[in-house]
């Protein structure tokens, strides 16, 4: 069995300011190029959004952090440790939740006649839906997305929840429940 080349002992993160500060440590290292720092939004298809340089090889434990200054409401993030040979090991993934990042909010729940909710999406030249869902998951109403405070008549929908969804050209989706209620 061989030892791996570097023995990560903590990976962990922080939430401040809408952003996302990644840390690491590492008890030994032997041949340590680099990290990248690697973000998805799925789970399956990462993209490298930084490098840290390691320590070469060291016996005693070193600290690392990146910062993401741009989280997205859902991130999923791995280090990928490079050795100076090129081979690599990828760390757990971190499944990080910024619920400051949702630019999905609604203003008044529960509703009457009129719902009303804002939209501040990164690229408003995106081709963005929204879409109000009953609790079953049927589709009732669909409208393309204009930025900024919106209003939608749902006189005509009965008392219950209900789910409005942005949904991004990338694909990203936004959600937030409200309750229709006279």
């Amino acid at each position: 069995l061989f030892p791996t080349p570097v023995s990560l002992s903590k990976f962990d993160y922080a939430l401040k300011n809408k952003k996302v500060t990644l840390s690491w440590e590492t008890v030994s290292e032997i041949n340590n190029s680099h990290f990248l720092i690697e973000k998805s939004i799925d789970g399956t298809n990462f993209q490298t959004i930084g490098k840290v340089v390691g320590a070469g090889t060291s016996n005693s434990s070193k600290q690392y952090s990146f910062t993401d200054d741009n989280p997205l409401y859902i991130n999923q993030y791995r280090l990928k440790q490079i050795d100076v040979d090129g081979k690599y090991n990828y760390s757990k993934i971190l499944f990080v939740k910024v619920t400051q990042a949702n630019p999905l909010s609604i203003i008044n729940n529960p509703v009457k006649n009129t719902l009303q909710y804002s939209v501040d999406i990164q690229n408003p030249n995106e081709t963005n839906t929204i879409v109000v869902y009953d609790m079953m998951g049927k589709r009732l109403k669909k409208y393309a997305v204009q930025l900024g405070l919106q209003k939608m008549n749902i006189g005509d929908l009965k008392n219950g929840q209900y789910l409005i969804q942005l949904t991004t050209n990338s694909q990203q989706t936004f959600s937030q429940l409200f309750i229709k209620a006279d």
